[in-house]
């Protein structure tokens, strides 16, 4: 039996929560396309393709404008001094957008406009709709727990649980709370906790190298806990760190993604055969959760911890609380059905949709040397014919290059997807990529010249060739997509 607290009182007593919009952060240029409001946090020479937005619908998308923008701002540049030090300290002289996207899946990430990190002069961090959702729902039903815990956050997790045996549903609204002027005052400081630890996480990505935040691994569930890490130590060296308002809207999602782990593979990949968790083990957001709890035990048993606001008063207590919410076990999977799918409408956004365009925007462009999509120029070695990045890279993939046409051989675009030591990560990356292409372009010509070292499926139609190849590159595992033209 869970002991309730009054997690109003505590809050207020313990962490001395505070909403401080940057300066910098207000007034920031919004522009509105399709699905997309697109942020300029940074100014600076370079840029990005957003026509992706425009095939995100806007349905309900404008209700985040009149307020998000402002708080995920300031949640931006409180991320990145906290990073190390000042704005532009991770971004440099680089243009940064912060892009709001209309999408039900609670996500965030970061991209570059080149090879490297070093050799961009633009990032993009995406930031969900069902992010914001998920956070300042959770933060709310969390705050009025102990005044009304029916529909508080207890009763809520019990109304997503209780869904695991019934077909399957996108929309399961949070418990409507009319709550006061000092609830919403905290409500606003504890999701801005949770908003700053995420935009930490993907700062924590830029500098701590990619996709391994630092890791000699092949684990990505590893990869995103050390990048929550670096992002955990850095607010709490300056102070703002009140580690329950991140470690509840975890345990919220890992409730609703669990209950619809079939549900969102069906979605994203529906021709994968695989689920969420199967797709993207580092979405175990009970596990994730579990480290932040654990980090936050570590950090106050440190020297010196008791001048940090969380290691005061009865913190012991409101992590006994959050470790409650921690062990309640997460539901089984909901049915999943194409007769259930047509109950409802799909979320906005869809990778399968977005690999699908992209791809096909490549093969267009083929036909002129890929000319239409040629980015910034590579560095060549001296005799080396000339390539440019791609302005567009498929969802998932690291950068995508062009090379031109060589005599008679075809010019062609080559996408890279991360390297791994993981063989079962890498066949289930390539196997999801060749059913993805394979479902996009049904109507071409496909075949398996796969050989004892190597995973290799060719799509032909109309002189153009896609390979999709999966094989040894070193120690680790390379895989990457082809397209060549006519």
């Amino acid at each position: 039996m869970r002991r309730l607290l009054s997690l109003t009182l505590l809050s207020v007593s313990i962490f001395a929560i505070v909403f401080c919009r940057s300066a910098a952060a207000q007034g920031v240029p919004v522009q509105v396309r399709g699905g997309c409001a697109i942020l300029n946090v940074r100014q600076g020479p370079g840029n990005a393709d957003y026509s992706f937005c425009d095939r995100i619908p806007q349905s309900q998308f404008s209700v985040y404008l009149g307020w998000l923008p402002d708080f995920l701002s300031a949640a931006f540049d409180n991320a990145e001094r906290q990073s190390c030090g000042t704005i532009r300290c991770v971004v440099g002289s680089r243009s940064a957008d912060l892009v709001i996207y209309n999408d039900a899946f609670a996500n965030a990430s970061v991209s570059f406009n080149g090879t490297t990190m070093q050799n961009s002069n633009h990032l993009t961090f995406m930031f969900s709709t069902g992010l914001v959702d998920m956070t300042e729902a959770a933060t709310t039903a969390y705050l009025v727990e102990s005044n009304d815990p029916t529909n508080g956050l207890s009763g809520w997790i019990h109304t997503i649980d209780e869904r695991t045996a019934t077909d399957c549903k996108f929309h399961l609204p949070a418990p409507f709370h009319p709550i006061d002027q000092n609830t919403f005052t905290m409500v606003r400081g504890g999701a801005q906790i949770m908003y700053q630890f995420v935009l930490g996480h993907e700062f924590a990505h830029l500098q701590l190298g990619g996709a391994a935040c630092g890791l000699p691994s092949a684990d990505s569930l590893a990869d995103e806990s050390a990048c929550d890490r670096y992002s955990f130590e850095h607010e709490w060296n300056a102070g703002d760190m009140a580690p329950n308002f991140v470690i509840i809207p975890l345990i919220v999602m890992a409730h609703y993604d669990s209950l619809l782990d079939q549900r969102w593979g069906s979605l994203i990949f529906p021709s994968g055969g695989m689920t969420l968790k199967e797709l993207f083990p580092a979405a175990d957001w009970k596990s994730r959760a579990t480290k932040v709890a654990d980090l936050w035990t570590s950090a106050c048993n440190s020297p010196g911890a008791t001048s940090k606001p969380a290691c005061k008063g009865q913190w012991q207590d409101i992590l006994q609380n959050v470790r409650s919410y921690i062990a309640i076990s997460v539901p089984q999977p909901c049915r999943d059905s194409s007769g259930s799918r047509q109950t409802e409408l799909a979320p906005a956004g869809s990778m399968e949709s977005q690999l699908c365009s992209t791809l096909k925007t490549f093969i267009s462009s083929s036909q002129t040397d890929f000319t239409s999509l040629h980015g910034t120029a590579k560095k060549n070695a001296d005799g080396e014919l000339p390539r440019w990045n791609s302005t567009l890279i498929l969802p998932g993939s690291q950068a995508c290059t062009i090379f031109p046409r060589d005599g008679s051989a075809a010019p062609f675009l080559s996408c890279h997807y991360p390297d791994t030591q993981n063989a079962s990560e890498a066949k289930n990356t390539y196997q999801t990529l060749v059913n993805q292409i394979a479902s996009c372009l049904s109507d071409w010509a496909g075949s398996d010249e796969s050989t004892t070292s190597k995973s290799v499926t060719r799509f032909t139609r109309q002189g153009i060739d896609i390979v999709v190849s999966e094989g040894q590159l070193g120690s680790a595992i390379a895989i990457s997509v082809r397209i060549e033209g006519p």
